[in-house]
């Protein structure tokens, strides 16, 4: 991998899967220029990702940081230049520590502390899309008083779960998802794999298919859902689809069994 003159802004948002390589080639610099070059495109990966991402997508950074600098060439670099190792392992910390923010166990605390609002208020702004909602809107829906709502919302921001924007030449404030928000709700209020399961069953009746039986395991393996527990309920369930995409009304009433 040749940088030629070092222009490395091209690494800035390629995805974490792809940047192994690229962090051995860091570690090989020894130039105080190329050093700094790195450094700061690892800093700046790293402030997108606190501001902007997910708390998987700081864990992925920071485990993607430490594999190049626990290994072979971060072993050569921490002993040949031990300055440069140490300030990429801070940043690497910086991440991995940042991906703690949204831990389950908080976050759930912190929705049963508001358990009146807090998950409705998500909810909300997970059905009105990227736009959010203005406060006064939520305020309305929820019927609370607004030095609770104000509470609330704080609580909820410092999580990253909501982020408070005012429109630029307007006094409205408008409430959106937060990364935390966004990741409650792709792995806990509708999780992912939910959707797709959806999707193979809506298919299934639409098309009069049967959903490929690996496809729908691996589906609840990234769920963390036992593949070899889940193996023979799938089975069954591929077998009832199977016999009912014949008789279409078949499969209707089995759902309501």
């Amino acid at each position: 991998m040749d940088d030629g003159n070092l222009n490395v802004a091209r690494y800035r948002s390629v995805p974490c899967s792809e940047m192994g390589p690229v962090v051995e080639r860091a570690l090989t610099v020894k130039e105080e220029e190329a050093v700094e070059t790195w450094i700061a495109l690892f800093r700046n990966r790293a402030l997108v990702l606190v501001r902007n991402g997910s708390s998987s997508a700081l864990r992925e950074e920071a485990a993607m940081l430490n594999q190049g600098l626990y290994s072979l060439s971060g072993d050569i670099a921490r002993k040949q230049n031990p300055e440069y190792h140490a300030r990429l392992r801070m940043i690497a910390d910086l991440v991995g520590e940042a991906g703690q923010r949204t831990d389950t166990i908080f976050l759930s605390a912190l929705l049963s502390s508001h358990k009146n609002y807090a998950k409705r208020i998500v909810e909300m702004l997970a059905q009105a899309g990227q736009e959010g909602l203005p406060r006064k809107e939520i305020l309305a829906k929820l019927r609370i008083e607004e030095s609770h709502l104000s509470h609330v919302l704080a609580d909820l921001e410092a999580a990253d779960v909501v982020i408070r924007m005012r429109r630029s030449g307007t006094k409205e404030v408008r409430v959106v998802l937060g990364p935390a928000g966004r990741e409650l709700i792709d792995e806990t209020f509708l999780p992912k794999w939910f959707r797709q399961f959806v999707d193979f069953f809506a298919e299934a009746i639409e098309h009069r298919v049967v959903p490929d039986h690996d496809a729908l395991l691996s589906i609840l393996e990234k769920a963390k859902i036992s593949r070899s527990l889940a193996a023979e309920p799938v089975k069954k369930l591929l077998a009832l689809i199977r016999r009912a995409a014949v008789q279409p009304e078949r499969l209707v009433a089995a759902a309501h069994r």
